[in-house]
């Protein structure tokens, strides 16, 4: 819950179509539909951030084209933290 309300959530498009036959009176006939719908998911859901490696960070970027990051910081390997 905490992770959606720093991250926000993010727009999706979810498309569907149809196609339909039927046969009446020895005519083939057809019918199409489509339709969209808009939908808000998180960003980034709880299982996904406890599923982050050491290292591993994922931030909004203020004035960019990319409005979230998710990064792996490599040299976190080398360190190891001790809790006394």
């Amino acid at each position: 819950m905490y992770i959606s309300k720093l991250l926000g959530k993010q727009e999706q498009l979810l498309g569907a179509s149809s196609k339909n036959y039927s046969m009446q009176e020895g005519k083939l006939s057809q019918s199409q539909g489509t339709s969209q719908q808009r939908h808000w998911q998180d960003v980034l859901t709880p299982q996904q951030i406890r599923g982050f490696a050491v290292g591993e960070f994922a931030g909004k970027v203020v004035e960019s084209d990319t409005a979230f990051s998710h990064t792996k910081i490599d040299f976190f390997r080398n360190y190891s933290i001790t809790c006394v």
